[in-house]
């Protein structure tokens, strides 16, 4: 690695963890250690991810799925027989600040690589930073196609992602609407964001390959906490479905007050509906979501032995069962530490090669490993709701011409 990017530690940056700390500094506000203090001698990674605003509570997931990872993984001996240490911090799903994180990673010389950065548009406002420090990042969550264009031979051979984008998910679950559904105008509510619009557009594109009409569009800032305008409009297009493509509280306010319109006799929920988080609240227990569906990159439901062992693990550890943004956590964290462990050394360059001769099992069924994108195509699932719960409908292969 260049002199230029081995930059000294200040104070207010991750030198400050325990048994990282130097005297006369303070701690930063904005870092938070893992469940257990840091060893001295760790290997450290960051993750990145929002744990304030809507998202905190998914955020919070986030940070559990790789902290249970790095359990497990010094559990088993550590890397090379040195221990794993996580420091996560706070990105608020805001790009400026995401870019402040990644960056005060990079300046810190221990760090080997960076998890995240969970919302799309803080993730595309990481990249840069990673690609100018040269220090290896593995995307989850992020599902915009943006990420894929540009990372690999796109110009950022720094970045690397795990799961499968807008684009497609969006094919499977056409595929899935097409074989089940009697569908022709879907109206499209999605939040203002890289993530918002990138679905719901990948979702559309697929859907009028097969004749399928969008009936109407609307996006919404996140935070947004009345949705009565945009649902009345909904109810005037009379669209035999809804696509919300929404994250964390916003998502689950959306679904509470649309419940409220008694439209979901009429209408039924696709796109992507966190049903994992609607079950949580209590809002499938009516059945008046039934006809719900959705696609999304994972589910606790999946069959496989694997993710069985994860989601008990996880349940066990943090008394819920895991969601999305969990398995995400974890599967990153894994991704990371086997790169580390293959390349016999913490030093970044040497990682990111490692990384890209990845090839793990997926507790959903499939392998990540990557193309000359760095691009993963692990399973993704349609999800749906029966009886008042939510079930595995399918699980979908995401690689290219499948």
């Amino acid at each position: 690695m260049s002199t230029r990017h081995r930059r000294r530690v200040a104070c207010g940056t991750l030198a400050l963890l325990a048994g990282l700390a130097t005297a006369g500094c303070g701690p930063d506000p904005n870092a938070e250690q893992s469940a257990e203090q840091v060893p001295d001698n760790a290997i450290l990674i960051g993750l990145s991810t929002p744990l304030s605003g809507s998202l905190a509570g998914v955020g919070e997931h986030n940070r559990w799925g790789a902290e249970l990872a790095v359990e497990e993984i010094n559990a088993a001996g550590g890397i090379n027989g040195r221990p794993l240490g996580l420091v996560a911090e706070d990105n608020a799903c805001n790009p400026a600040e995401g870019a402040n994180v990644a960056t005060r990673f990079a300046d810190n010389p221990d760090v080997v690589g960076i998890l995240g950065a969970f919302c799309s548009s803080v993730t595309l406002a990481t990249m840069p930073v990673v690609l100018d420090a040269e220090v290896p990042l593995v995307i989850g969550v992020s599902s915009t196609p943006d990420i894929t264009e540009q990372s690999g031979t796109g110009g950022n051979d720094w970045a690397f992602r795990i799961t499968p984008s807008d684009t497609d998910m969006a094919i499977g679950l056409a595929k899935y609407l097409s074989d089940n559904e009697d569908v022709d105008r879907i109206s499209y509510v999605a939040e203002d964001s890289d993530y918002g619009r990138g679905g719901a557009q990948a979702l559309i594109d697929e859907l009028e390959k097969d004749g399928v009409e969008v009936a109407s569009t609307d996006y919404f800032a996140q935070g947004t906490t009345d949705f009565s305008t945009i649902l009345a409009k909904v109810r005037g297009e009379r669209p035999d479905m809804l696509a919300i493509f929404a994250v964390g509280a916003d998502d689950v306010n959306f679904a509470k007050q649309f419940l409220s319109t008694g439209m979901a006799a009429d209408i039924s929920l696709t796109g992507r509906p966190a049903l994992d988080l609607y079950e949580r609240e209590g809002l499938l227990g009516s059945g008046d979501l039934d006809s719900a569906n959705g696609v999304m990159q994972y589910s606790a439901g999946v069959d496989t032995p694997e993710n069985k062992e994860f989601v008990a693990a996880f349940t066990e550890k943090f008394d819920q069962e895991p969601v999305v943004q969990s398995f995400h956590g974890y599967l990153q964290a894994k991704v990371l530490a086997d790169a580390i462990e293959r390349a016999g050394s913490a030093d970044r360059a040497a990682v990111r090669e490692a990384l890209e001769t990845t090839d793990l099992p997926s507790p959903l069924g499939g392998r990540i490993t990557f193309d000359e994108h760095n691009q993963a195509y692990d399973h993704a699932v349609v999800r749906g709701v029966k009886d008042g719960e939510e079930v595995v409908l399918d699980v979908i292969t995401t690689s290219p011409g499948n």
